[in-house]
């Protein structure tokens, strides 16, 4: 990758310090131009690690403190790792400390996210704002002080919604995901949207409304954070409260009954999960998956008969179905562009379908207790 310097003239970061930094997130940097002589002795060489200027430090957290975990990180320069803390914490956007700091630091989102675009916290127009930060811990090499070194943020947007069904109250929106590139595959996706949710059950009330947080959605999601989202709703729904799958357990697979569930039920899971009526339903539909795919174990290979097989095709063909009718009314206006007549909306009723079974067997994998949950990409 070649790269041009840019004016710094005007910053307080070096090109040596942005080159340092920039390698983290690119390919390898085989060439570096100045006004179009080669300056090769800026290429970074060596195994980079993330460099803060103090400005870009804080000596405290920013907002209220929600928890701390740790992570093992690879030391710089060697392959041994240590363990390192983090540090979550959710921060007002109407506090101007928070507003000053978080202007500096999202820029650094249109390097990631495609459609970037800056946030206002102070606008309250369409709402009011929050953020959760996620920082890491870095030790001073000259004393036994620390400094906060950010990791990520979400942005959350708070809206009222006084006519929402089945019941009004706030609506927090994922507006902004960002997890920084040295901080990847480390479960930091997943405690921070589990945390989101932990803070939207512990807020009773909205003291400006006296309104509950009655729901959490994301707005426009990248296909990792929608696998994000799926795992750990998924984890939530099969194991934080129990009783909220009792129903789905009163059928057999093979029954007719299995497949179908009621606006009533959706709406219950949704408002038990604070989530939407169609996550509540990717839910359902994860589960019936998976009790299905165990099903099938039971069946020896060997031992198999004719009669095992074609029940087996029956109870696939139902869940087939069962998925494709969602996803035609889901997308109801995509099929109703297609130009191909009914042929052609088969055609694509049917690959919506694969992809849906890939990503559902891949939540089923990592939604596993023993594997971390997280995404590289941001919504």
């Amino acid at each position: 990758m070649a790269v041009a310097e840019p004016d710094t003239r005007q910053t307080k970061m070096g090109i040596t310090d942005i080159l340092q930094n920039l390698s983290l997130a690119v390919p390898p940097i085989a060439s570096v131009s100045i006004n179009g002589v080669d300056r090769l002795e800026l290429i970074p060489t060596g195994k980079s690690t993330i460099k803060y200027n103090k400005s870009e430090c804080l000596s405290k957290p920013l907002g209220k403190v929600l928890r701390t975990y740790h992570r093992k990180m690879k030391e710089s320069n060697t392959p041994s790792e240590k363990m390192t803390k983090f540090i979550l914490t959710l921060a007002d956007g109407s506090d101007s400390e928070v507003t000053e700091y978080h202007n500096s630091i999202q820029p650094l989102a249109r390097w990631f996210i495609e459609t970037a675009d800056d946030v206002d916290l102070a606008d309250a127009s369409r709402g009011y704002w929050k953020v959760m930060y996620l920082f890491r811990y870095l030790e001073s090499e000259s004393s036994q002080s620390s400094t906060l070194g950010l990791a990520g943020y979400f942005t959350l947007l708070h809206v009222k919604s006084p006519f929402r069904k089945p019941r009004p109250g706030i609506i927090v929106r994922v507006c902004q995901a960002l997890i920084l590139p040295p901080y990847h595959r480390a479960g930091h996706g997943s405690e921070m949207l589990k945390s989101i949710h932990d803070y939207a059950e512990n807020t009773v009330v909205d003291a400006s409304s006296g309104m509950e947080i009655v729901e959490i959605n994301v707005e426009d999601p990248a296909p990792a954070f929608v696998a994000l989202r799926d795992a750990v709703d998924y984890h939530r729904f099969t194991s934080t409260e129990k009783d909220r799958i009792n129903h789905l357990l009163e059928h057999d697979v093979t029954k007719k009954e299995f497949f179908e569930i009621s606006e009533e039920t959706l709406l219950s899971v949704a408002a038990c999960m604070r989530v939407t009526k169609r996550q509540a339903l990717t839910m359902h539909q994860l589960w019936k998956l998976q009790r299905i795919m165990s099903w099938k174990e039971s069946f020896s290979s060997d031992g198999r008969s004719i009669i095992d097989d074609n029940l087996i095709q029956e109870v696939e063909t139902k869940y087939r179905l069962m998925v494709k009718k969602s996803l035609k009314a889901l997308r109801q206006e995509e099929l109703g562009a297609c130009q191909s007549g009914k042929d052609g909306q088969k055609a694509l009723l049917g690959r919506w379908f694969d992809e849906t079974m890939c990503h559902f067997q891949r939540i089923l994998m990592t939604a596993s207790p023993n594997n971390k949950i997280d995404t590289h990409s941001s919504a």
